[in-house]
Order: C-alpha cells, then structure tokens, then sequence
C-alpha cells in the first residue's frame, strides 16, 4: 500500500486506521450573523457570499499546509493532519500536532487579519479553534450518489467540544506536550473538556507574533490571500444570486405513503438525505409505521437500518 491516500476515493467498503489530528475551525458568531441578515434578500446574499468565500479559501489553505479536508460546512471547518506519516523507526505524532497548531493559528490569521478587511461590508466574523490528536477512523459512507466523508473517533469529537470563546485556540494535553516550546509558552491551562486537561491561547495570530512565524519557518502572506479573497469576492456577483423559500407543501406530484412514495422520489433523481429535507421543510416526517414506513426502510437500505444488506462487509486498513 502507497503512504499517499486520497481519502475521498475510498470505496464504501473500506475503513482506514489513521494516527494525526483533528482540527475544527468554527465562526462563533454565525448565529448572529444570520440574524442580523434577517429577512433582507440583499443581505443574505452578502453573508452567503462571504461564507462561500471563507470556506474556498480555507480549502486552498488546507491544501498549503497538507491538511486533509474532512467537511466544510457554513458554520465550520473540519480537517485532519495525518502527515507527516511515521517512519519504520520513528514515530512522526509530534509533527502530526506541530502541524494542527500551525494550521489553526493561520486559520484565525486570515479569518481576522485577512476576511474581514475584504468583507468590510458585514459584521466582523469572529473564529475559535479546537485541536486533539490520537487514533481515528475514516471512512466514505452513505448511500450510493450520496456518500460523504467523515471521521469516527475520539479526537474528532474532543476537539469539536474543544471550541471556546472568540479568537482562541484550544489544544487538548496530549497535544500540548507534543509542541515545541516556542508554541507551548502561547498556551495556558485551561477549563478540562469532557474530563480531558486542555491548553489554551488567546489572539494568537502571525501578524501579532512575526518571531514565532520566523521560528517555525511559517511565511503567511497578508498581501497574497488578500488579493485572492478580493479576487474571488469580485466573482461572486450578487445581482446574479437568488435566494427563494422552502416549499410550504409537500408537492402534489410526490405521493406521500406507500410503494410509490419516497421510493418514488429516488427515481426522480432525488436522494434520501434530499427526501428527509423534503420532509422536514414540509413539516411531514416519515411515517412511523404502515405501508409508508415499511417502504421508507427499504428505501433507506445502506442507512444501517433493519434493511441492510448482509453482504456488505468493510476492510480496515492503517495509515500510519
């Protein structure tokens, strides 16, 4: 087996072992953002712009500083450091978290010293950073057309529950003993998450700290991410946006209960998951039980539910 994985091509039969890091870069006050949009169309469109914007540049960042990229929500960005991988002697989990830490302080970099100079036009987004590191699984799971990746595991979710206030990053302690001293001096103790120790710095960011950049041999350019975030800002034209409702009904043209309904939409082009919002934007949750609920369980066969098929059985492998 090769050491490079593209994680996002395992088939639904495979499972990988993985050593690295679990990162979760969050915009704290997303709730606020939304409701000062409210109802105004021209505003949404601004705040769908700027977080369409945030999370492209916060892939291209990923990709950088070879973070792997796990899920990339409105709200929040969720990746892995997996590399550098261990050696036949050595075991590389110092680099692993070394890695994690460098990549949050250049997620909050950007987002307060980069973003909001662009987006002046919307209220300052404000950003947190959780970090643990450990054994994890990864696998690409779902229904076929409609399988995601993700990641099963304690320090996937340590490091979600990590999260603290605005303009912080917060490691757990294994992590912090991993770090150079130069990183651990920015860190102090902090409150304990789901009875974990955990470290915790506050505003650190590159533009307030050249030394620590010069130690670590990090080379953020404001000046390059500014002109690219402006860039692409620029291309997102809000004239051609369009914001509409959810449906308030369920259509007429999609039977509600029996063989020939939410099975009926799947040959519409129409996925489970697309099902399931259908039904909760038309307030009409699968049925429980009855002809309906039996074809809502076929449907759902490779959901882990009673239907599943026997035959499906996973390979697990290590990447380490």
């Amino acid at each position: 087996m090769t050491r490079e994985r593209d994680f996002y091509k395992l088939s639904p039969t495979t499972i990988c072992r993985v050593k690295g890091a679990h990162l979760y870069a969050d915009v704290t006050n997303s709730h606020l953002l939304v409701a000062e949009a409210g109802s105004d169309k021209h505003e949404q469109k601004k705040l769908i712009r700027g977080l369409s914007v945030l999370r492209r540049m916060q892939g291209e960042l990923a990709d950088e500083n070879e973070v792997g990229k796990i899920q990339m929500q409105a709200a929040r960005f969720h990746g892995m450091c997996h590399k550098p991988y261990d050696g036949d002697q050595e075991d590389n989990e110092a680099g692993r978290a070394r890695c994690a830490v460098i990549f949050g302080i250049t997620a909050q970099s950007y987002l307060y010293d980069v973003f909001n100079e662009v987006f002046d036009d919307l209220q300052n987004f404000r950003g947190a950073v959780g970090i643990d590191s450990g054994r994890f699984l990864v696998a690409n799971i779902g229904r076929r057309g409609d399988r995601e990746l993700i990641s099963l595991g304690s320090p996937a979710n340590i490091a979600a529950k990590a999260i603290a206030e605005s303009g912080t990053i917060t490691v757990t302690k294994r992590v912090y003993e991993l770090l150079p001293e130069c990183l651990q001096e920015h860190f102090i103790k902090a409150d304990d998450v789901a009875g974990i120790a955990t470290y915790q710095a506050s505003g650190l960011r590159w533009k307030s700290h050249p030394e620590l950049s010069e130690k670590l041999g990090v080379s953020f350019g404001h000046d390059r991410w500014k002109k690219k975030t402006q860039d692409a800002k620029d291309n997102l034209v809000l004239s051609d946006m369009n914001v509409s409702g959810a449906p308030r009904r369920w259509p007429a043209r999609f039977p509600r209960r029996g063989r020939r309904g939410r099975p009926a939409l799947a040959r519409r082009g129409i996925s489970a998951r697309g099902v399931f919002r259908l039904s909760l934007a038309c307030r009409s949750f699968p049925p429980a039980s009855g002809r309906g609920g039996l074809g809502w369980r076929r449907h759902c066969r490779g959901f882990g539910t009673p239907g599943t098929p026997r035959s499906v059985q996973s390979s697990v492998r290590d990447i380490v």
